[in-house]
């Protein structure tokens, strides 16, 4: 799912033809030009990648570290099944099910 995201966000930076989303089998087998691999390396430390705990305790850090009360987050999500999935594993994690 990475891959994914890396990608959408590399071609929006460097390919103003096709700005449509890849399939996340397309995001496996894609080979990177030089141009867009720089690209995909200087854009990764915006991303919060990894498990769902990782994830979690990241934005909580950068939360508290930004003394911030609100988190708006983004994703891309091939499909809208993997979207409320990947909301739901945040939202156990962020202990919100109950509110």
């Amino acid at each position: 799912m990475a891959g994914l995201l890396e990608l959408t966000w590399t071609r929006m930076a460097t390919d103003l033809h096709d700005l449509s989303f890849p399939t996340l089998e397309k995001s496996c087998k894609y080979v990177y030009k030089r141009q867009e691999e720089n690209t995909r390396q200087y854009n990764k430390d915006q991303f919060v990648i990894g498990s769902a705990a990782n994830v979690a305790e990241k934005l909580k850090r950068m939360a508290n570290d930004a003394l911030i009360v609100e988190i708006m987050m983004a994703d891309f999500s091939p499909d809208q099944a993997s979207r409320l999935k990947g909301y739901q594993l945040l939202i156990e994690k962020f202990d919100l099910g109950s509110k």
